[in-house]
């Protein structure tokens, strides 16, 4: 959340999607300080739930879902896994 994107495997990433996607509606839709407490219960890092609260609220004012977008890269020379950037929109 800090970064706003991360290189990652498909698996991670199709894992961690939903997840990002319920904390930004979660601090969308709940009165602030219930949402800071959810989002505190979740992440383990102050900036991460501040950064969403103050930055990231308002960039996704009008938007329903869809807040990010998985971009393959290359291939994984040990495993051969699919290495796929995680980004907010």
């Amino acid at each position: 959340m800090i970064h706003e994107k991360i290189q990652t495997t498909q698996a991670k990433a199709k894992a961690v999607q939903p997840l990002v996607d319920d904390l930004i509606n979660t601090a969308k839709r709940k009165e602030k300080r219930l949402a800071i407490r959810a989002l505190n219960s979740v992440l383990h890092s102050e900036l991460a739930s501040r950064k969403i609260m103050e930055e990231l609220i308002k960039r996704y004012a009008e938007r329903t879902s869809g807040y990010t977008r998985i971009t393959p890269i290359k291939f994984r020379a040990g495993d051969a896994a699919l290495i796929v950037q995680i980004e907010l929109v």
